[in-house]
């Protein structure tokens, strides 16, 4: 029987295998006494691994192949190659294993046909391509449930939650960039800005006279449902920039935007989206787990697309519900989500939604004795509305607020206060290609398609 020692195993895997199981033998190959192990064990490891993981690729051009200029060359690499470069096997060792595999599937009915067996000499492998089509299937069924079957208290949906965000926060990029993002005081992200639509300058003046309380996340009773949120549940939406924040609450021509600024009162745990497209697994092709760890690397990487597309109005209200359903899953591990914005693409267009927990705004302090007022003028008599807030003497009227346990961690910014009138909106758009053209078969109707590269011309009448 031969062994072979752990530093005949350049693969990691590999390695600590024979460093867990082996005991001190002389190796077979490089004829060092060692930590070794029997080398049908390392067979019978590459064997599943090859078979599982790895497929064979065409011996001969396809039919478009045959026709191309370009001279053909076959894809993936033999046996031994393999051995020797995916899994870093001692060469002798690599040669031997594969000799072993070989003669272990030579079918002689095969060979007189001229056909390659598997393991054969000439035989080419390459790595199967990963998917997320199994994630993607359990993401659709997580939206059948919740759209038509159980809103609340499904053990379906929790199950599909868990197994997608189980161990999340261990994952990183290539870079060991973590998922995971802080802000706050000592972090980059110190403060965020929010933005408020307003059709009116009473309503405007109002907002200026309590701005904590109407500039910041609605109190519960008026918190309509968004993206991340059930109506009810009040959530701080936000942005890392005032254009971003301008643009997230989409203002119609004529209307006004009052932005503000929040800082930051204490460190925040977020779920960073944006890293998570750029996820990457490393885990050996060995590891018991490895096509499912891939695969679900895989569909994260995807996963901000599916929370982040646009949705229509009108359809808000099912189409929320997947979104709401995670929201409510991250609050027990995350303060918040970053996610990039559908309304702006810049390089810093990155929105930050504050749960429930972690987004109290902390009260604006006015002196004893003072008031705020809110007052408008123009300047110049031309049509420029100017805004006023004012710390005066008198004696504030304050009403009675509901009991809030929760500890403050945003402080608005009052001299950050901006007000905009908005003068136009920016479309991008892509153009659909159209195209008319006349039916040989008889009718009455119209037929319409897009135009693509087989399509025929306009046709007059």
């Amino acid at each position: 029987m031969n062994y072979i020692c752990h530093e005949c195993l350049g693969e990691d895997f590999l390695n600590k295998f024979v460093l867990s199981n082996g005991e001190s033998h002389e190796c077979s190959y490089c004829e060092n006494r060692n930590v070794c192990i029997p080398l049908d064990d390392i067979i019978s490891k590459v064997e599943y691994v090859i078979l599982n993981h790895y497929e064979r690729t065409p011996e001969t051009p396809d039919y478009w192949q045959q026709f191309s200029d370009q001279m053909w060359i076959r894809n993936g690499s033999i046996v031994e190659d393999i051995l020797k470069d995916d899994f870093d096997i001692n060469e002798y060792a690599a040669i031997e294993i594969a000799k072993i595999l070989e003669d272990n599937y030579f079918d002689m009915e095969l060979a007189k046909m001229s056909e390659e067996c598997e393991f054969g000499p000439d035989t080419h492998y390459t790595k199967k391509r990963i998917t997320d089509q199994r994630w993607l299937s359990e993401w659709e069924v997580f939206k059948k449930i919740l759209k038509t079957e159980s809103r609340f208290f499904s053990k379906k949906v929790n199950n599909i939650l868990e197994n997608i965000f189980n161990e999340i926060e261990l994952m990183t990029t290539h870079d060991l960039q973590s998922v995971v993002t802080t802000i706050g005081p000592k972090d980059e992200i110190k403060s965020l800005y929010r933005s408020r639509t307003f059709f009116s300058s009473e309503k405007i003046l109002d907002a200026l006279v309590k701005p904590d309380k109407l500039l910041g996340p609605p109190p519960a009773p008026v918190a309509s449902s968004g993206r991340m949120n059930a109506k009810g549940i009040s959530v701080f939406y936000s942005s890392v920039t005032k254009d971003v924040a301008i643009a997230e609450v989409r203002p119609p021509v004529g209307s006004h935007v009052v932005v503000s600024e929040f800082e930051i009162l204490k460190q925040l745990k977020l779920l960073n989206f944006n890293i998570l497209t750029k996820v990457v697994e490393n885990i050996s092709v060995f590891h018991p787990e490895y096509k499912e760890k891939k695969e679900k690397a895989y569909f994260l990487a995807n996963f901000c697309k599916l929370i982040t597309q646009p949705v229509m109005p009108g359809d808000e209200e099912l189409e929320y519900l997947p979104t709401q359903a995670i929201s409510d899953f991250l609050t027990e591990k995350f303060d918040g989500i970053i996610f990039p914005s559908v309304q702006v693409n810049t390089v810093n267009n990155h929105n930050v939604v504050l749960f429930n927990n972690s987004c109290k705004v902390e009260e604006f302090n006015v002196c004893k004795n003072r008031i705020l007022t809110a007052s408008k003028d123009y300047f110049d008599d031309e049509e420029i509305e100017t805004y006023h807030l004012i710390n005066r003497p008198g004696i504030e009227t304050r009403v009675n607020q509901e009991d809030d346990s929760r500890i403050p961690t945003l402080r608005l910014r009052v001299d950050s206060i901006e007000i905009h009138k908005i003068a136009g909106v920016q479309y991008t758009y892509t153009p659909q290609l159209f195209s008319f053209y006349k039916s040989e078969v008889p009718t009455k109707e119209l037929y319409f398609r897009s135009r693509d590269k087989n399509s025929p011309d306009l046709l007059d009448e």
